[in-house]
């Protein structure tokens, strides 16, 4: 709202998609006076690329504001104390000013004022103000600067997010149809953001059960550990209730899932599967016999987990051994900073065999199935023994 016509209005399309804006029947309307009624009407005419702006100006404006006008109007435009309403069709999608109410000669003041001054909508503004009719302080949405201000119009730069997605479950342990779930582990469900999940979010049942568990975890991957072994060879659905979730971001709606998300699978006991014996991957030779991806079996002997200076892993012997003594019965299997297993358990290994140091061990664990824990108890061995001939 410039010195004589240097009047302008700049509409910016932050919708994602191209606006049509005469087959959407936008139009601006000015309220002269403290009108309750429409003083001038225009009709829009354009379509708005997302992200761009549509500037109309008075047509008697500065050469500067015509230079960037997509569409002009030669009637008698506002001044400081006129409401102005942008519609589409007769819904509201943005006002300045209140309609109905005369300020006397501006709402605001100083610069930051409706008579007299440019004002551009700050960056953080992300929606228009739909109610025409309530009171209007410029300060809270707008930026005001001098009279005939022209620089900045013909663009616009948001700082807005996007619309919100709505949270959704991208991965679970189990996989949708799993049939060899291990029936010990425990479930975990990841979101795309974080969330807030009771453990009613929850619901696992197997045949026509429904099993008892806690939550742990979160804000994005949750851990669902049942109480006890899972039923082997059942099936199983583990039900994530879509209105018991909802987003940590304040960019709302949508806040919930948009529908319940199921995971049916079937519970193997993966310690009855086939697994290749330690002896067979230390072999009779200098170096490992199997290298590569590798699963055995075997009884926890020594337990060295967690982090440095621990070895961080544990030595694990096969139960029955082949009764050859130019091959080992045991190995070393690194585990990071883990602790997974104790004396005593027997525990079913997936990783890579190879060697480190000369010496055969396991690594890259992806993989440890608890398969008796704390199964079998140490036996006391009083030295020296007896020689192996006597």
């Amino acid at each position: 709202e410039g010195s004589s016509n240097n009047k302008a209005l700049e509409i910016y399309n932050g919708t994602g998609t191209a606006v049509d804006l005469g087959t959407n029947g936008y139009n601006v309307q000015m309220y002269f006076n403290g009108s309750a009624s429409a003083s001038l009407t225009i009709n829009l005419t354009g379509v708005v690329a997302p992200g761009d702006v549509f500037v109309l100006a008075q047509s008697s404006a500065n050469a500067t504001i015509l230079a960037q006008a997509d569409q002009t109007n030669g009637a008698g435009w506002f001044n400081g104390d006129d409401a102005v309403v942008l519609r589409k069709g007769t819904t509201v999608i943005d006002a300045i000013g209140q309609i109905g109410f005369d300020p006397g000669s501006e709402w605001g003041s100083g610069l930051t004022s409706t008579a007299d001054n440019t004002l551009r909508r700050k960056a953080t503004i992300c929606a228009g103000d739909p109610n025409g009719s309530d009171v209007f302080d410029p300060s809270v949405e707008w930026e005001g600067f001098a009279t005939d201000t022209f620089d900045g119009l013909g663009a616009y730069t948001a700082s807005c997010a996007g619309p919100d997605a709505a949270p959704a479950v991208i991965s679970t342990y189990p996989v949708v149809g799993a049939m060899d779930f291990p029936f010990r582990d425990n479930l975990t469900v990841t979101f795309s953001e974080p969330v807030n999940a009771d453990p009613a979010t929850f619901t696992l049942t197997c045949g026509s059960d429904e099993l008892d568990f806690t939550v742990s975890g979160g804000p994005e991957t949750f851990t669902i550990d049942p109480e006890g072994d899972l039923p082997t060879g059942t099936s199983c659905t583990l039900t994530i209730l879509a209105a018991n979730v909802t987003d940590l971001d304040t960019n709302d709606p949508p806040d919930t899932m948009d529908a319940d998300a199921a995971v049916m699978f079937t519970p193997f006991d993966v310690c009855l599967a086939v697994f290749t014996p330690i002896y067979a991957i230390q072999g009779s030779g200098a170096a490992a016999a199997i290298t590569g991806a590798v699963t055995t079996q075997g009884v926890v002997v020594g337990d060295y987990e967690g982090a440095s200076p621990a070895l961080r892993g544990f030595y694990m012997q096969d139960a029955a051994g082949d009764g050859n003594s130019a091959t080992s019965d045991a190995i070393f299997v690194f585990n990071g900073n883990n602790n997974n297993v104790n004396l005593g358990d027997v525990v079913r290994v997936t990783g890579t065999a190879g060697e480190f140091q000369d010496q055969t061990q396991i690594s890259s664990v992806s993989a440890i199935a608890n398969c008796g824990a704390g199964s079998v108890q140490p036996v006391d061995v009083t030295l020296p023994t007896a020689a192996a001939d006597t």
